[in-house]
């Protein structure tokens, strides 16, 4: 499990931080949206402590799987236009990107270590990064 959360440490830099050198409105919202899917993300993990907490946030990881889906889409929507760079919002979201990020991999890292809880949340894990591949 460890080893699988450690391949998808680029996966999510990837996915949280293409679009940070586009100034074009659209990709900062999908950029600012996949930050923020990030946090929920990260929020659903953190609040595992335990098997029947991570029985309850099965659902949940499926439910911010869905946002990536959508994400995805938009993104392959956006790839084809050129928009041009902006310092201040790579900057700006490059950071939340990165914080975001660095707050995933910690409590991705908790879970992993913990023998109970790492197999109950496998399968969910698998396709949140099927999808966070696409986007």
């Amino acid at each position: 499990m460890t080893r699988f959360l450690i391949l998808l440490l680029p996966l999510i830099i990837a996915a949280a931080l293409p679009s940070c050198s586009r100034k074009n409105g659209e990709y900062e919202t999908w950029t600012r949206d996949s930050i923020a899917a990030f946090d929920r993300l990260s929020e659903v993990l953190e609040s595992v402590v335990d098997k029947e907490s991570a029985v309850a946030a099965v659902p949940k990881l499926e439910a911010v799987t869905g946002e990536f889906e959508s994400l995805a889409r938009r993104r392959e929507a956006l790839k084809d236009r050129d928009t041009g760079g902006s310092t201040r919002l790579e900057e700006e979201l490059g950071r939340a990107g990165e914080s975001a990020t660095l707050r995933l991999f910690e409590s991705m890292m908790q879970i992993a270590h913990d023998p109970e809880l790492a197999p109950i949340l496998q399968d969910a894990f698998r396709k949140i990064s099927e999808e966070m591949k696409k986007v």
